[in-house]
């Protein structure tokens, strides 16, 4: 089925564990890339855990003739404690697979405020674990395209540079 929206692109995704999980429906990730690029899915042992905390994760190496960069892609469900982002934090800080590569980690964080909090220094634990996170990797968030209920859905972390914007309709 992913070929048939994603025809020039490689797909990797996971999808909800619904025995796990317990849920019956929805949820999952997935990194779509051209395939002018060598792609290849990344198993990080680390985060075995987050799939019993419904926290859904797919990991990618890109690679180009002069480069390679990892992407990894998150899904945490809004009803998460803080406890349960400090664990998925840890796993990705603990996973050697990650650890001082050129890595991208993108997702739905569920916390649609993040952009004002890093501005105004806000109390929200959720919020000062992710901005902990953060800067325990050296990185920045760099999405700052809001929807049209002036939320930023999806948050663009790494240490390097890099543009985030609209895609255009084909």
């Amino acid at each position: 089925m992913s070929c048939e929206f994603f025809p020039t692109t490689y797909v990797f995704r996971t999808d909800r564990d619904y025995v796990t999980t317990g849920c019956s429906g929805g949820g999952g990730v997935l990194i779509a890339i051209d395939e002018r690029f060598t792609a290849s899915l990344i198993e990080i042992p680390e985060l075995a855990v987050l799939s019993a905390l419904k926290i859904d994760v797919v990991a990618v190496k890109v690679c180009t003739n002069s480069f390679s960069v990892y992407i990894c892609n998150v899904y945490i469900p809004p009803d998460k404690s803080n406890a349960e982002y400090e664990q998925f934090h840890d796993a990705i800080l603990s996973s050697h697979v990650l650890f001082d590569k050129n890595l991208v980690i993108t997702g739905d964080f569920n916390i649609a405020n993040y952009t004002s909090y890093v501005n105004s220094h806000g109390r929200n634990a959720k919020l000062v674990s992710l901005n902990n996170f953060a800067e325990g990797l050296a990185f920045n968030q760099f999405n700052n395209i809001s929807n049209s209920m002036d939320n930023i859905l999806d948050l663009v972390f790494c240490g390097d540079l890099c543009e985030v914007e609209h895609s255009a309709a084909r």
